[in-house]
């Protein structure tokens, strides 16, 4: 868990995300909302396969947190502090270019 990431580890976290057009989309949409992956994929227009591989591993990177994780239907996610800190620093690069 990654709370007080080095500039460095922050940087790989972006190219991470960037890499994967799927990861970006699937932060991107839950950004500050809490989604269920059916709300997520509809919204993304991601298929679900691509939306639970990408949510698994933006959790894998503390990027978004499952909010009840103990049941197997209706997970609901959100993205973390550091999740929305690296999407506005992506957000930032995009807007650049």
């Amino acid at each position: 868990m990654l709370i007080n990431c080095t500039e460095e580890e922050k940087w790989e976290m972006i190219g991470y995300v960037m890499a994967s057009n799927n990861r970006y989309q699937t932060l991107k949409t839950i950004n500050t909302k809490y989604l269920m992956p059916k709300q997520i994929a509809e919204i993304s227009e991601l298929k679900p396969e691509q939306i639970s591989k990408s949510l698994k591993a933006l959790k894998d990177k503390n990027l978004v947190v499952c909010k009840n994780e103990k049941i197997r239907k209706g997970r609901i996610y959100q993205t973390t502090r550091l999740g929305l800190e690296i999407l506005e620093m992506i957000d930032n690069i995009i807007e650049e270019e």
